[in-house]
């Protein structure tokens, strides 16, 4: 999925079958401990996962042109809310950088919504300090 904006956050949208994904793949797509938390059961919880570092590669892109696999970065799920936090630097984003936004089931599908930090500038360096 894809949208034309002008100015603003850049985001990142994913949809997905809301169905469990394949044993098979959660060691390609998942983190360790990142299926363990989250309101989902195990495989549900997995797709989920998978469509929110889609949606957040999606996010970046526009301003980063850098092609990342599933393993940098790290998902998190509280209740309907998603962070992806990078595990490394991609283009203007330093490694710590966190993208954030939602997620829900729809009519049979898994639709998740990330949104890029707005303004480059004030993202974390290391050390925890922002550039601003």
């Amino acid at each position: 999925l894809a949208a034309l904006r002008r100015g603003g956050a850049a985001f990142g949208i994913d949809l997905e079958p809301a169905r469990p994904l394949e044993p098979a793949l959660w060691d390609e797509i998942a983190l360790p401990g990142e299926l363990d938390h989250g309101p989902l059961e195990r495989g549900l919880m997995a797709r989920l996962v998978f469509s929110a570092k889609e949606a957040a590669y999606k996010a970046q892109f526009p301003a980063s042109r850098t092609l990342l696999g599933f393993d940098a970065m790290r998902v998190a799920v509280e209740e309907e809310r998603i962070t992806a936090r990078l595990r490394q630097g991609a283009g203007p984003y330093a490694e710590g950088t966190v993208f954030e936004g939602a997620w829900a089931i729809r009519a049979d599908r898994l639709v998740v919504a990330v949104r890029a930090p707005e303004r480059i500038d004030a993202m974390p360096v290391s050390g925890g300090a922002t550039l601003s």
